[in-house]
């Protein structure tokens, strides 16, 4: 199985941090976030060939800190293009499926080894034990299968709260990547790979792995980022 992690972007709500590097290579207690991601793969059985990050602000900085044999994928248009834009760029380099990790989440180990174990080939994790907010990725569930997935979607409605981890089978991740490629021609270039997925739900079986309340946080901001750092002591981060 190959993972993708996309850290082409700046995190500018964590200034001065990362002045001089991604929001991927912020550190939490002691090692920078996708370093971490990387070991917890690896210990998954995960090559370091089979690894892809997408890069793009302070992409030379990046460069330093990913293991020998890891495929550095360059976004040169992290500044005016959102996520959508790097997984299109996955089309020169995957044909087959993949893990797929958001470069600024801190997540249990636990979380990682659900993923694994699950035999379903298209899942999402899903945090559906803490409450939500208007500004999570939240998703509707029907039948055991996800039907929405959207920051728009009413909280009272959502079962969850897609996390930033997923793995796809290959006719999945093609779909997703075709869809990401076809939003950017159209100049859907501020869209998020979640939007496209959104638009495939009604054609694909994708299956919520449940983070079964282990502890996990995504960081955007200083607030985050302290969170990140509490619950880093109780994971083993």
């Amino acid at each position: 199985m190959k993972l993708v992690i996309l850290a082409a972007g700046v995190g500018s709500r964590l200034y001065p941090l990362t002045a001089d590097r991604p929001k991927a290579m912020v550190e939490v207690n002691g090692k920078t976030i996708i370093q971490k991601q990387i070991e917890e793969a690896l210990k998954q059985g995960i090559v370091p060939e089979d690894i892809y990050v997408v890069g793009g602000y302070q992409i030379e900085a990046l460069k330093k800190v990913l293991p020998s044999g890891v495929n550095l994928i360059e976004n040169p248009d992290y500044a005016t293009k959102n996520n959508v834009y790097s997984v299109a760029l996955l089309k020169e380099y995957l044909n087959d499926g993949f893990i797929l990790f958001n470069s600024d989440v801190v997540f249990a180990p636990e979380i990682l080894e659900e993923l694994v174990r699950e035999n379903y080939p298209d899942v999402l994790v899903v945090d559906d034990v803490n409450p939500l907010d208007e500004e999570d990725m939240k998703v509707v569930i029907e039948n055991g299968f996800i039907t929405h997935i959207s920051k728009k979607v009413d909280p009272k409605k959502a079962h969850g709260e897609y996390i930033g981890i997923l793995r796809f089978g290959s006719n999945t991740a093609q779909k997703v990547i075709t869809r990401c490629n076809e939003m950017v021609e159209n100049g859907e270039i501020n869209g998020w790979y979640e939007t496209a997925l959104n638009t495939l739900l009604p054609e694909l079986k994708i299956r919520p792995v449940s983070t079964k309340g282990y502890l996990w946080t995504e960081i955007d901001d200083f607030k985050d980022l302290e969170y990140a750092r509490e619950i880093a002591q109780k994971i083993n981060w």
